[in-house]
């Protein structure tokens, strides 16, 4: 009889999450549900895929116009885990259908994700460049 949790079942479970991709879904909610269910029955034979995999799994899951969410979501700092991952995915995938198509509605939530991790990232990138304030003293000084 056929072993669910044998070498083979987990090679080709393990196949199938890989190559899961949102463009081969039928909506958000498909895709996300795809990539947890894959990864559930692969847990059950034996091989767990923790959370932050999952995270990852559904982000690179993703078309070429979700990089900017992406990156955001990498320079944010918070966690990757499968909950906040999907959350945030659940939310687009709302915003989009509301407006029709998320990267051209004024103040979509893409482009609102990626310009505060832009202007996060430069502030914190300007304040480690600034120089000492003795520096920026002398510079005033030679510059009048």
């Amino acid at each position: 009889m056929f072993d669910d949790s044998g070498f083979s079942r987990r090679i080709t479970l393990l196949r199938n999450l890989i190559s899961i991709r949102l463009d081969g879904c039928d909506s958000m909610s498909t895709y996300i549900t795809q990539i947890i269910e894959t990864a559930q029955k692969l847990a059950g034979t034996g091989f767990p895929v923790n959370d932050e995999w999952i995270g990852c799994l559904l982000l690179a899951g993703l078309p070429e116009k979700y990089f900017p969410m992406i990156m955001a979501i990498e320079h944010s700092g918070i966690a990757i885990t499968a909950d906040v991952i999907k959350t945030k995915l659940i939310d687009l995938s709302d915003d989009s259908s509301e407006a029709g198509n998320a990267f051209s509605a004024e103040g979509s939530t893409i482009v609102n994700i990626a310009m505060f991790a832009i202007r996060k990232r430069m502030t914190v990138l300007v304040a480690t460049m600034a120089p000492p304030a003795a520096v920026r003293q002398v510079r005033t000084k030679r510059n009048r």
